[in-house]
């Protein structure tokens, strides 16, 4: 079943708290949703986020995001972890929303933009993208590169 995630109350605040100390004049506020939704539409068409290279086991250097078939996760958590939504880049669905829940975001059933969407398994991967308006979801569709 497909699932939405938006970030909770806490989320918020506490990221506001850490961007608004760098800010020159306390006055002015960071605003995180609408850099979030900018970042995102920006990214359109964007090759940052294909490739992530690691050192299997053997110590071969490979990309483990197959030049963005699998690149979702990492696409995702980029955006958030620039924005300090969860902690890091992650490379895997699941262990991006992990840390998404561990940040406070939560399930919703009344997703808003810059919400994650999360489609279930299917040919043994999940998906995940974000909501940018109520018919716009962004991803890495390999497909439509």
């Amino acid at each position: 079943e497909t699932k939405t995630y938006h970030p909770g109350p806490r989320v918020g605040h506490a990221k506001l708290t850490r961007y608004n100390k760098y800010m020159p004049n306390p006055k002015i506020k960071y605003l995180v949703l609408k850099n979030l939704i900018n970042s995102i539409n920006r990214s359109v068409d964007s090759d940052l986020y294909r490739n992530v290279y690691v050192l299997n086991t053997e110590g071969q250097e490979f990309d483990a995001l197959d030049d963005g078939e699998n690149s979702c996760a990492y696409f995702v958590s980029c955006i958030l972890a620039m924005h300090k939504l969860i902690d890091s880049p992650h490379a895997v669905v699941d262990t991006t929303i992990k840390h998404m829940l561990e940040a406070g975001w939560y399930e919703t059933s009344n997703p808003s933009p810059g919400s994650v969407i999360y489609w279930p398994k299917k040919d043994g991967h999940s998906h995940i993208g974000f909501l940018v308006n109520d018919n716009t979801v962004i991803s890495n569709s390999s497909s439509k590169r």
